[in-house]
Order: C-alpha cells, then sequence, then structure tokens
C-alpha cells in the first residue's frame, strides 16, 4: 500500500511539510444520494468511434450492481452504455434501440479492499474489437458494434445508474478519464496520476476538489461526494 494510503488522514498541509506530493480520489458512500453528475453533452458520445473509459478503483464491498459510470444509460431506446461492477466482476451495459439489453461482461476478477486500474476499450466496431483490462492483464475480446448517441440528451453520472439514481457505489474511485478515438490494445498500470489530452473528454477523481481536468470541462455538480486522499499512486 503506497505511503499516500496509508497516511489518508494526514492533512495536505502535512503531506507537503514532508515533501511528498498529494495525490486525490473520491469517496461515494452506499446511498442513493453520492453521485456525481454531468450534463448532456454530445461531447461526451463516441458514436461508432474508438474509445476508452479507464479509472482507479478501490470497493468498499463487492454487492451484486454498482454502477460506476454511467453514460447516458436509460433503458428502451437509449443508445448510452454503464460500466458497473456485479459482485467481484466487470460489466458494461446498453439497450439497444429495440430494447433489448446487451451486457459485456469481464472474466477477471476485481478485488475488494484493493486499488483495481481498470480500462474498458472499443479500438473499433469490428468483430471482437471491445476488451476489459485489469491491473495491466487484457481479457478475451468481445464485439460491440453499437452506435452510442444518448449523451447527446441524457446526462451521465459518477457513482450510481444515471436514469433511476440507483445501484450506488460504494468504493474510492481515482483518476476516471474518458477519451474517445482512443482505443488501446494494451494498458499497462499507471504509476502517477493521468493527464488531459487531445481526446480526452472527461478527467475526474484526481483533485482537491470535484472538477473536471479535461479541456475544455465539464460541469460536474457534486451530490454527497466526499474528497479523500486515499489514491492509488
Amino acid at each position: 500500500m503506497p505511503i499516500i494510503a496509508t497516511l489518508a488522514t494526514a492533512s495536505k498541509k502535512g503531506f507537503e511539510g514532508l515533501g511528498l506530493p498529494v495525490y486525490y480520489s473520491n469517496l461515494f458512500i452506499r446511498s442513493q444520494t453520492d453521485y456525481l453528475s454531468i450534463p448532456a453533452n454530445s461531447d461526451l458520445s463516441p458514436g461508432t468511434s474508438a474509445f476508452t473509459v479507464e479509472f482507479f478503483i478501490y470497493p468498499n464491498t463487492t454487492p451484486a450492481y454498482q454502477s460506476i459510470f454511467s453514460c447516458g444509460l436509460s433503458g428502451t431506446s437509449s443508445q448510452g452504455f454503464e460500466i458497473a461492477l456485479t459482485g467481484t466482476t466487470l460489466q458494461m451495459v446498453k439497450y439497444t434501440t429495440g430494447g433489448t439489453l446487451n451486457a459485456y461482461n469481464s472474466t477477471l476478477s476485481v478485488t475488494a479492499l484493493a486499488w483495481n486500474y481498470i480500462v474498458l476499450t472499443r479500438r473499433s466496431t469490428a468483430t471482437n474489437d471491445l476488451q476489459w483490462f485489469v491491473n495491466g492483464t487484457g481479457d478475451s475480446l468481445g464485439t460491440a458494434n453499437n452506435d452510442f448517441i444518448a449523451p447527446t440528451s441524457l446526462n451521465t453520472t459518477i457513482g450510481v445508474r444515471r436514469s433511476t439514481l440507483t445501484n450506488p457505489t460504494d468504493a474510492y474511485i481515482s483518476n476516471l478519464r474518458y477519451r474517445i478515438g482512443v482505443g488501446l490494445s494494451s494498458a499497462p498500470v499507471p504509476t502517477s496520476p493521468l493527464s488531459d489530452d487531445a481526446n480526452t473528454r472527461l478527467l475526474t477523481c484526481q483533485s482537491a476538489t470535484i472538477i473536471d481536468n479535461a479541456t475544455p470541462p465539464n460541469t460536474i455538480t457534486n451530490n454527497g461526494v466526499t474528497v479523500s486522499t486515499l489514491a492509488p499512486f
């Protein structure tokens, strides 16, 4: 466990006095009222482009289903998607225009009470071009050739399912980055905070306050989420 995590109760001033960097994550209490919300934005819609969502997560528990990143997911005719933790397994879900639920599961396990580096990437809409990575290890390939368009009209949430404000996350989440136009063939575990680049559409859970560090930044509404110095670096 890195020093920044084992000394999580120390003050920021105390860390600076030791000459150590201070990193941050966000704590989601298991409550339907604790989450982050980003307004509907066409920039968050990957359409048929490649995209990558990555983050660190420290699950406090592993209940049946907890929503981590809900990007325009609604149901019935929604074209958004959601990343969730089902026990110790990761899942990406979406509905087709006809209302059919599609699920893309990882066979790699997530460990509770430890930091896990998670990546979901789609390199293209070709067959077997969707892949999960957990702590640098790639899972079997899948296919998600959907046109994800719902974020143009529906908001995005972190820590709870956006449509019903249910299935809350009970975990620390750090350095959540969402990029469009980028698909990865490997995902080594970062050793320092993730950074903004030309493809970044959202970059959060890494600051002393809850903000979006992408350019341009999205407006993030904080609904009861607490900043923590428990971090993966």
